[in-house]
């Protein structure tokens, strides 16, 4: 590695600094725990390398110069937030005024930044404005804060940005309320619901395929926002809108369009500040509501065998029933969840198809030697197409529509050996620890083969967790893959979709595709 002064310099302040502490307890922890900062102190050469990798010198990330900041790689490491060296004064990044810090690189190059992060550590901790943040990147790390001390993190952090719309959904809620919510909502992703939904899917898939004709330039992504919103619509909540598609599209995007934007700013704000956009989303949420209490008033008169009928009759421990209020906060966290999700997984895997025509050779001969006699579900699909279902892993170990994510600490705890102060945000991210290559071989090579050999057994949990995992688990994964296979299993036979241009994911919520999937449509000899 070619030595920059720079980093040099400040390696051997810090290793200074430690031999000046030599002895002392806080050394001691640090050198035992593994951490960077313990790592610094006591090896020189990994020292002044770590900081040399966190400033970026050097670094490529997918083709283009990516770097943390200083202030992250020494700084971040305050004694406050994990008993590591005493580093040299941080350098804060003041609320509402733009800089060279953790921010600025988290919001110019958020996956490269996850990236870099678990390229560095396993664990690297440093402050986004006034909030003290932790990223994990290591399976059992990550076992730790979704599962053994799962007790120990709440989701205030999705909280902060998602209230306003969804307060109390299975999406937000914590502890007792989502034990019921989960117990009520798990009925409609059984075995059997699916199957019944099944009929659904095939059918806005062939809706979709009657709008494509050869040689339309077409983007795709649009194009699966709208056949995944009207199967969500349908199958969950028996609600059509064949017939006003563009206005529930356009109340969909402006909702998540400002939630976008709420996950990128390093201000959390109890009150929304008025302004043209904030009066936008909030009639956009108006007109959502109008639709669900209208539909939950039909449910209530009369039922029908759908997700929103189950939740107008469930009652609690106590004999209550939901709140008009209740239903519709659970009923748009499953939509939110289950729409957007989904159309990413199929955006982005029409775009690695398209890309690797031996792929799609593979899945055409797959599917020409599968049947579904008259009677039997669509969703068997899923078990006589094991190749697809490889597709798909492979889809989303690559592009993981859930990108990364985060937990609030609501008490003083640990991840591992490090210890993590009450009020500390420990992020998340499953698009960089998918491309680790201590778990994945040739991890940036898209290898569907892998999952054929037994691959899932062997990972450590958590090495791939497109869905989550634990108690909250995703509770429409089986939905999202079964949606997914029958819309490959219709469309792929149809039509070949063409890509002439390199499409860069765009992490917003979700991984959506940056300026959409432009792609033209082509038929299939």
């Amino acid at each position: 590695m070619q030595r920059c002064g720079g980093c040099v310099g400040v390696a051997r302040d810090v290793r200074r600094h430690a031999r000046g502490k030599a002895g002392s307890g806080l050394d001691r922890e640090a050198r035992s725990s593994g951490c960077l900062g313990g790592d610094l102190g006591q090896d020189p050469e990994r020292g002044e390398q770590a900081v040399h990798v966190l400033r970026g010198h050097g670094r490529q990330d997918h083709g283009r110069q990516v770097g943390l900041p200083r202030w992250i790689s020494l700084a971040g490491y305050h004694e406050r937030q994990i008993r590591v060296l005493d580093p040299p004064p941080p350098t804060k990044v003041r609320l509402g005024q733009r800089s060279e810090g953790a921010f600025d690189q988290f919001q110019r190059d958020r996956l490269g930044f996850f990236r870099r992060c678990a390229e560095t550590s396993d664990v690297v901790p440093f402050r986004f404005g006034a909030d003290d943040v932790l990223v994990v990147s290591r399976p059992e790390l990550v076992n730790d804060v979704l599962m053994t001390r799962r007790d120990d993190f709440s989701k205030a952090y999705l909280t902060s940005i998602m209230h306003p719309l969804l307060a109390g959904s299975l999406l937000l809620v914590d502890s007792d309320s989502w034990l019921h919510q989960r117990k009520l909502i798990l009925p409609a992703f059984h075995r059997e619901r699916l199957d019944a939904y099944a009929a659904v899917m095939a059918q806005e898939a062939e809706r979709a395929c009657a709008t494509w004709a050869p040689g339309q330039e077409r983007d795709i992504h649009s194009d699966m926002m709208r056949m995944t919103l009207q199967i969500v619509t349908r199958t969950l909540f028996g609600i059509d809108f064949s017939n006003a598609v563009g206005v529930a599209e356009r109340l969909v995007s402006t909702v998540m369009d400002e939630f976008n934007r709420r996950i990128a700013s390093p201000v959390r704000l109890r009150f929304p500040v008025p302004s043209i956009r904030t009066l936008r989303l909030f009639r956009s949420m108006r007109e959502l509501d109008v639709i669900a209490y209208q539909a939950i008033r039909e449910r209530r008169a009369k039922p029908q065998p759908d997700l929103l009928s189950m939740l107008v009759e469930s009652r609690d421990q106590n004999g209550r029933p939901m709140t008009d209020r209740e239903v519709r906060d659970a009923c748009l966290a499953v939509f939110f969840a289950g729409h957007e999700t989904t159309a990413c997984l199929l955006s982005w895997t029409w775009y690695v198809l398209a890309r690797h025509e031996d792929v799609q050779s593979k899945i055409l001969a797959e599917l020409s030697g599968v049947r579904i006699d008259p009677g039997e579900s669509p969703a068997l699909l899923v078990q006589r197409l094991p190749y697809t279902q490889a597709v798909l892993n492979e889809v989303l170990r690559m592009y993981p529509p859930a990108y990364a994510f985060g937990r609030l600490a609501v008490r003083a705890t640990t991840v591992g050996s490090h210890s993590v102060p009450a009020g500390t945000t420990v992020l998340m991210s499953p698009w960089a620890m998918h491309r680790d290559p201590r778990f994945f071989e040739d991890p940036e090579k898209f290898m569907p083969e892998r999952w054929q050999d037994g691959l899932a057994s062997r990972l450590p949990r958590f090495a791939y967790f497109p869905f989550s995992s634990g108690p909250r688990r995703c509770i429409g994964s089986s939905y999202a893959m079964t949606e997914a296979t029958i819309a490959i299993a219709t469309m792929l036979p149809r039509f070949k979709l063409l890509s002439r241009v390199e499409v860069e994911a765009a992490p917003s919520i979700t991984l959506r595709p940056a300026g959409g999937m432009p792609m033209t449509v082509a038929a299939r000899n």
